[in-house]
């Protein structure tokens, strides 16, 4: 099969932003583009084109500018966005990000001697969770 070569450059394009956004899988992109892993594929391997809009799911997921996709078919290169800062955590990251913010803020609403007790209560559950450490990990 005949691939065209434009085609080709999108998707090897797509593929090592995917990987420098440390977007592991096809799934994982799919997901945030919106789109199935089987035209996510397509677009990768550069079988055939597909919707401006599916190009645009892409684009806005990659963090590229609107258009890129077809600068990039030209011989250009994409434009990166600043929204593309957050795409180069991995969704792991991202979680543990938004837990800590949730945290801080849940936190931020008790007062000093609320936060007193509540670090005591931690501190607590760690020395009777580790109080036997010793015993079950003798060195």
């Amino acid at each position: 099969m005949n691939r065209d070569a434009n085609l080709v450059r999108v998707g090897e394009k797509v593929h090592a932003r995917r990987r420098e956004l440390r977007i592991t899988s096809r799934e994982e992109l799919a997901d945030l583009c919106g789109l199935s892993t089987r035209v996510l594929g397509t677009v990768e391997r550069g079988d055939h084109a597909v919707s401006a809009g599916t190009y645009a799911q892409i684009e806005q997921a990659l963090g590229w500018a609107p258009g890129s996709v077809a600068t990039i078919a030209a011989g250009g290169e994409p434009t990166v966005t600043s929204s593309a800062a957050l795409h180069t955590m991995s969704a792991s990251e991202l979680q543990r990000l938004a837990d800590q913010q949730w945290g801080r803020e849940r936190i931020g609403a008790f007062t000093t001697a609320d936060r007193v007790v509540i670090k005591d209560f931690i501190d607590e559950l760690g020395r009777q969770r580790f109080s036997d450490w010793d015993a079950r990990f003798p060195s």
